[in-house]
């Protein structure tokens, strides 16, 4: 039978579905490279990504974090540029110490450090042999600093510094609610980004992000830990790691592919059908790609939606896919989104 169901958010949609997938690896032994969440759209991705690298799962009788999974035809969460600022600023918080971050984020919003000051304090840190945190840190009017690249820097330097001491305690969550909006970082993508959709997107993103830190159990350290997933752990000996994670990708690209068990998720009206071909008149195009969709499982099909779900930065409520009820009872089986058999 075809398992539907239906849950109140789209964190709460991702999060059964990750528990059906624990369930099905632990009592069927399927490996994760044998599944796939689908979706209409790639925009629909970031809830399960979340929901994928925070799970806690048993294996070999060891409690590890994290599903390893690929996504197909989109960007990673954590690739992002958005997602890459703000995890940037946070592993400069941690540890000044890390170049790399310092130098993603030093004009991130722009603060009035131009290239040519950068160019002047990276030259120093290399002539004097000092890290560039300790190059901030002490930066005078020896240096070859216009007035306001100086201030900006010395800013910059109590900005991380009183953001060390906030994330030095809990709820970080709220503390980087507190540090988004004190970098003003909406208005810094407003500035970067032309597109109101994708303007709302980004920030969605930030906030996304914000709600993952606020759930996490755990140090700031564990917290940056699990965005990078060391793939090869997961892997089995006698395979390469790329074939054991879990497959997210549109309807679109899983035409041809078949999976042992797929989750279609994010079936709601003016998803799927797309609210595009309500107004042009291709709904049928639309039941092709849903069929489609359906025959990738070889074995087990779970279809999903939400009550509510995040559109252009607002909750918006949200109705069951038409194309569910053309589904003839007899072959379905609805559950409670929190039931997992």
């Amino acid at each position: 039978l075809i398992t539907v169901f239906h849950a109140p958010t789209e964190e709460d949609e991702a999060a059964s579905v990750v528990q059906r997938m624990i369930w099905f690896h632990t009592n069927h032994n399927i490996p994760w490279r044998e599944m796939a969440i689908l979706y209409r759209s790639n925009i629909l991705a970031r809830p399960f990504e979340l929901a994928l690298m925070q799970a806690i799962w048993e294996r070999h009788g060891e409690w590890v974090r994290g599903i390893p999974y690929q996504v197909f035809g989109g960007t990673e969460f954590y690739e992002r540029s958005e997602i890459k600022d703000i995890t940037a600023f946070l592993k400069a918080i941690l540890n000044p110490q890390d170049q790399e971050a310092l130098l993603r984020i030093i004009n991130t919003p722009r603060r009035g450090i131009s290239d040519q000051a950068l160019d002047t304090l990276t030259q120093i840190n290399r002539t004097k042999k000092i890290s560039l945190w300790e190059v901030l840190s002490q930066a005078s009017s020896d240096y070859d600093l216009s007035d306001k690249a100086l201030n900006s820097v010395r800013s910059f330097v109590r900005l991380l510094e009183t953001a060390r001491e906030k994330f030095s305690h809990p709820p970080y969550g709220t503390t980087l609610k507190w540090f988004l909006d004190t970098i003003d970082y909406k208005k810094a993508i407003a500035e970067e980004v032309k597109s109101d959709k994708m303007r709302a997107y980004k920030w969605e993103n930030a906030e996304a992000l914000v709600r993952t830190l606020t759930d996490f159990e755990g140090s700031l350290t564990d917290f940056l830990g699990t965005i990078a997933l060391d793939s090869d752990k997961w892997a089995p000996k006698d395979s390469p790691a790329i074939e054991n994670k879990v497959n997210l990708m549109t309807f679109h690209s899983a035409k041809g592919l078949e999976f042992t068990l797929c989750f279609l998720v994010g079936l709601e009206d003016h998803i799927m059908p797309h609210e595009k071909s309500l107004l042009t008149g291709s709904v049928e195009e639309e039941r092709r790609l849903m069929y489609v969709a359906m025959t990738r499982a070889k074995q087990h099909l779970i279809l999903s939606m939400a009550r509510k779900r995040k559109r252009y930065g607002k909750d918006t409520n949200s109705n069951p896919s038409r194309f569910l009820f053309e589904i003839p009872k007899e072959l379905l089986r609805v559950l409670p989104w929190g039931e997992i058999r």
